[in-house]
């Protein structure tokens, strides 16, 4: 979930082992690993505001893959696996 909208939902394992929003990639990436002493990078810009979100994908403002469309509209979620569901542009 990023700003109160459902990015992406399915098995944990795929979810942990292939996620398919890049926030989720953003999230499964910053998690500490037993004896991984590497920095973990973050997200770069702010939350945005849940009272007035961006129009289109709430994540567009800090997603490095963000495209025109994203800006206008809001992407659906769609099956991407068997009961693996991601909301994004990307996706097709």
């Amino acid at each position: 979930m990023y700003a109160g909208k459902i990015v992406e939902m399915g098995p944990v394992d795929e979810i942990y082992g292939e996620p398919q929003h890049p926030y989720t990639k953003f999230l499964i990436s910053s998690l500490p690993k037993i004896g991984d002493k590497e920095k973990k990078g973050s997200i770069s810009g702010k939350p945005p505001s849940l009272v007035k979100p961006p129009a289109g994908c709430r994540f567009n403002p800090r997603c490095p893959f963000m495209m025109e469309v994203c800006k206008v509209e809001e992407p659906v979620l769609k099956e991407v696996r068997p009961d693996h569901h991601a909301a994004c542009h990307l996706l097709g």
